[in-house]
């Protein structure tokens, strides 16, 4: 009950931020944005980004991070906020990475997390997968809770990871410690999208993004308190992408 209420507070809180920063941002015109939404967004770029960023400061706080290998066409685009996908990426990267570090410590080489990004007719997917041991199924719930028991040594490292701007200049969202992977999915089901997380134990993770590329799909994905505007109009997205982990909202 209490993740529920949580995810219906930071919920509302990224869209305060989102109109503020929007607000903010159209005062400042600049060619391909209209606000902090970029008509050509690429993800793959945006991946690129928040790699330089993770790969530093993993270094910096572990002496050693695994190459991160991105795999798409930077051609691929399409209109979306790229703070929000740098958000998504710098949290998916940073727990895989800090998980290949501690896994394969004193081993030798360190097998590489790759990132592969696909466009689809309907979707933009982003796969972020590592080689750091995985997750126990027993444990998996508590990925998703803001009271879940993950120690700096275990999951989450530095929230100085998330700080950096992202493309296009906007400040990416700050994650404290335990917040990042229930935060980065609110963002990814802000505008209808999904994001799983399949371990497995003994070997590493794969986590999948999925954002909808048709407008007519991306409307904010509201909680039931707010969903209803003064003009009776909802706001819901209209047969989203079904998140088999998601039992809140």
């Amino acid at each position: 009950q209490v993740d529920v209420q949580l995810d219906a507070f930071f919920l509302n809180r990224v869209g305060h931020r989102l109109l503020i920063q929007h607000y903010l941002a159209s005062k400042q015109p600049r060619e391909g944005f209209s606000g902090i939404i970029q008509s050509k967004c690429s993800p793959v770029a945006v991946c690129e980004d928040a790699a330089k960023r993770v790969t530093t400061v993993i270094r910096e706080r572990c002496g050693a991070c695994p190459e991160i290998k991105i795999i798409g066409d930077r051609g691929h685009t399409f209109t979306y906020i790229p703070s929000h996908i740098y958000f998504i990426a710098n949290e998916l990267l940073k727990n895989a990475c800090a998980a290949t570090v501690r896994r394969h410590r004193g081993t030798g080489e360190l097998p590489a997390v790759r990132v592969i990004v696909a466009r689809g007719e309907e979707d933009m997917t982003i796969k972020v997968e590592d080689e750091g041991g995985g997750i126990a199924r027993s444990r998996l719930s508590e990925v998703w809770s803001y009271a879940g028991e993950w120690s700096d040594e275990e999951l989450d490292f530095n929230s100085s990871l998330i700080s950096s701007p992202a493309v296009g200049g906007e400040a990416a969202p700050l994650a404290q410690k335990g917040l990042g992977l229930p935060l980065a999915r609110l963002y990814a089901k802000y505008f209808g999208g999904t994001l799983h997380v399949t371990p497995m134990e003994g070997y590493g993770t794969d986590c999948y993004v999925r954002l909808y590329r048709l407008g007519d799909q991306n409307c904010e994905n509201l909680p039931s308190l707010v969903r209803q505007s003064p003009g009776e109009l909802d706001s819901t997205a209209k047969g989203s992408l079904f998140d088999a982990q998601a039992k809140r909202m």
